[in-house]
């Protein structure tokens, strides 16, 4: 390395001088760099945010495999981004220039990945699904590729841009102290923690995902411009040389940031599992638990370069501990205060349960004090300890979902306190050894050391698969009776008065003689054969199994030969084995065939054309409700309905969202009979008869499921089965109601009444309810 030259013994006023514009020239430099990483890691979490929704659509509707998908796409193409670049820092002239380089290709990328989305690509990415089927691949491993074809190019370009900002503030700017490195993720997580927040929260569902992804875009060259104002400069060339760390790729820092990372990780699953149950699994859950993680972890971070001294690793791995069980404590028993509808919401719910997020606070000073030790040569080995860390990230995502969410949450927590107590012990040792010994000479830790440790990950794994073995044969069950059964597509609980509770949010009960004829799962299967132009149906088709009603009623009708019903949530699987008779013995009947798979995608990817279609009854302000409700969805369900056929659509929500849903459906459907004040639609091309005169000739028929049917008349009197049969005639609101794949407005009630006094709709509208 070149140092710098000296001339000459300088005076000490020229000295005092000269350390005085260095200050002031170091702290403008960090300003720079930081407001820029700021814009960088604002643009970031937007595009996260809004990549998680839009490919949730072809990720096979499940928020939880979108989630976990995107996000480790993200990680990982983030890892590889730091390895990459960490790899050629020294032949990188200057770093400034490059990271305005890499700015500009993240902008010019998040347009290219704007326009690929607003493209109608459905028709080719279920073609690419179809082949991938035949050639024998998972459906999950072909929401893989297509996560990683689309995403992988950004994120790789994200992950070189903290480390070339910490060696453009190192070679170019001269800063020093390795703790500025801890400011510069402070202040780069913090754009990510306001990425977040207007993300979903505001630019969705005010712009749509196009205007979102355009606004990342002028984020990153606002970074760039931000940092091509910088002066151009090679101040310092002298770093101080420090042997012990100059193998640090394959030293114990790397180990530390993988269980830092796999850790962290696996509590923000647990964080996102846990408040999606205690506030309802709304759109903004995804922005809150991201928000709130990284809002706590950047102020660990930041709290974390205050010191200059190295601190006991130990005692903050277990603070963490602590903290985690704390919260666990909370979680369990946590009151809804906060609907999480607007920013503000969740600004508010962040505040008042603080505690969820106090382990994420623990997690960041532990990277940051681990993160001051390990740098020499800032660039580089910010890269590598940035790539150690995502790697692990990584596997604490795959841990959480497919083995933590399997044995729910109170053991998924306990597991990662056995890692943890793990990784304190690794701490410990690396703490006495001042961090400074690399893989090879980790044999003066002592046979001790490691029969402790190994035996500990060793029990740790152990238990995991013991617990997971343990809760497949059989559910939890808690002392009111309640039975839940957790999986990694959701928590369905069963109560002691039946009800089944799907994610938090009530769903339906089971049947027990008989008592669901005449409920709103029963007329889902009834309402659209009454409305059927021959009233004689063949092949159906069922959006979501539920509890089972709507299939095995549909499946009593006579005429019916088969029945498919599609759902994602395998954990409904134990809930059907645990409960035949209150599900009306759905998975033993001949005539019906459950495909575990998204509907969306079922529908897209089967040539199969059915007489009738109908869908279980969808919360509307739900994460993905839009996704079996866009005009997108229903033009794919127009093409798969046979010539005479009719498709039932249950809208109960808001006055609002069922305006916005029958505008929808109106532009794809020339024929429509309103129900039940708003909330249930019946759709067809052909039009369509529901006249009491011809309803009491259907009634005619003889069968189970028309004395059924005769039996709910009677129940309700003249005046009452008047009222069930009344067709609505309600106003609609034009375009600026409809709900698009790229405009999901109907997640955001709050905003869609905003879009309808502005577009000037002042129709009055009943509220949708089942009599």
């Amino acid at each position: 390395m070149l140092s710098r030259s000296v001339s000459g013994p300088r005076s000490s006023t020229e000295i005092e001088e000269s350390t005085s514009r260095s200050g002031v020239s170091e702290f403008s430099d960090l300003v720079r760099l930081s407001a820029a990483l700021s814009f960088s890691g604002a643009a970031s979490l937007i595009n996260q945010v809004i990549w998680q929704r839009a490919l949730q659509v072809f990720l096979g509707g499940s928020e939880t495999t979108s989630t976990m998908v995107v996000v480790l796409v993200f990680l990982a193409g983030i890892g590889v981004g730091s390895i990459w670049i960490s790899k050629r820092m020294s032949r990188i002239r200057s770093p400034l220039r490059m990271l305005c380089v890499v700015e500009v290709g993240l902008g010019v990328m998040g347009m290219v990945i704007r326009y690929v989305l607003s493209l109608d690509l459905t028709d080719s990415v279920y073609h690419f699904q179809r082949v991938a089927i035949d050639l024998g691949l998972s459906l999950r491993a072909v929401y893989a590729l297509i996560a990683v074809a689309v995403l992988f190019g950004p994120c790789f370009l994200m992950g070189t841009t903290v480390p070339l900002a910490c060696e453009a503030g190192q070679r170019q700017f001269g800063l020093r102290e390795s703790r500025r490195i801890n400011s510069l993720y402070f202040f780069n997580t913090v754009g990510a923690v306001f990425g977040c927040l207007v993300g979903v929260a505001l630019l969705l569902p005010t712009y749509g995902q196009g205007g979102a992804l355009a606004l990342a875009a002028s984020l990153n060259v606002s970074a760039a411009l931000i940092l091509q104002m910088a002066p151009r400069r090679n101040r310092v060339q002298d770093f101080p040389a420090n042997p012990d760390c100059t193998s640090f790729r394959i030293s114990g820092f790397g180990l530390l940031a993988f269980g830092f990372g796999c850790w962290a990780l696996w509590y923000e699953m647990f964080l996102y599992r846990a408040i999606s149950l205690a506030h309802e699994p709304l759109p903004l859950v995804f922005s809150t638990v991201l928000a709130g993680y990284l809002l706590f972890w950047s102020l660990g971070a930041y709290v974390a370069s205050l010191k200059r001294s190295g601190q006991n690793l130990k005692v903050g791995v277990l603070a963490t501990i602590l903290s985690q069980v704390a919260a666990l404590y909370f979680w369990s028993n946590d009151v809804r205060t906060t609907q999480l509808a607007t920013i503000t919401d969740i600004l508010m719910m962040i505040a008042q349960k603080g505690l969820y997020f106090v382990p994420c606070f623990c997690f960041g000073v532990l990277f940051g004090f681990t993160l001051k030790q390990t740098v020499s040569l800032w660039g580089r080995d910010v890269g590598w300890f940035h790539a150690w860390n995502t790697l692990g990230c990584c596997c604490g995502i795959l841990l959480a979902t497919f083995g933590g969410y399997e044995v729910g949450l109170l053991w998924m927590m306990l597991i990662q306190g056995l890692g943890l107590l793990s990784l304190a012990g690794v701490v410990e040792k690396m703490s006495r050894l001042r961090f400074k010994h690399d893989l090879s000479r980790l044999s003066r830790f002592g046979w001790s050391f490691w029969i402790r440790n190994v035996a500990t990950v060793v029990f740790g794994l152990s238990a995991l698969a013991a617990f997971g073995a343990a809760y497949r044969m059989g559910p939890q069950v808690d002392p009111n009776g309640a039975v839940t059964f957790s999986g990694k597509d959701g928590v369905i609980s069963i109560d002691g008065a039946r009800n089944l509770i799907w994610d938090g949010l009530w769903h339906s009960r089971l049947s027990a003689d008989g008592d669901h004829v005449g409920t709103y799962n029963w007329a889902l299967a009834v309402d659209p054969i009454l409305a059927h132009p021959t009233g004689s149906i063949r092949e159906a088709l069922i959006v979501g199994l539920g509890s089972g009603i709507t299939a095995g009623t549909l499946a009593k009708l006579e005429s019916l030969e088969s029945l498919d019903v599609y759902d994602i949530n395998q954990t409904l699987k134990r809930v059907l084995a645990r409960y035949p008779e209150g599900t009306l013995q759905v998975a033993e009947n001949p005539k019906i065939r459950i495909r575990w798979q998204d509907g969306r995608s079922g529908l897209a990817l089967s040539p199969e054309h059915y007489d009738l279609i109908t869908q279980q009854p969808l919360y509307l302000k739900q994460a993905g409700s839009s996704i079996l409700l866009s005009k997108e969805y229903f033009q794919l369900v127009s093409r798969r309905m046979a010539p005479n056929g009719v498709f039932n659509v249950y809208a109960n929500g808001t006055a609002e969202q069922a305006l916005a849903v029958r505008q929808t459906a109106s532009e794809v459907f020339p024929h429509m009979l309103v129900l039940h004040g708003g909330c249930q639609l019946i759709l067809s091309k052909v039009p369509l008869d529901f006249s009491r005169d011809r309803i009491n000739l259907l009634l005619e028929r003889s069968g189970e499921l028309w004395n059924e049917i005769r039996l709910v008349r009677e129940r309700l009197g003249p005046a009452g089965w008047q009222q069930y049969t009344k067709v609505w005639d309600l106003p609609l609101a034009g375009s600026c109601a409809t709900i698009r794949d790229d405009f999901p407005i109907v997640e955001y009630p709050r905003q869609l009444t905003k879009i309808l006094r502005k577009c000037g709709f002042m129709g009055e509208l009943p509220s949708p309810r089942f009599p």
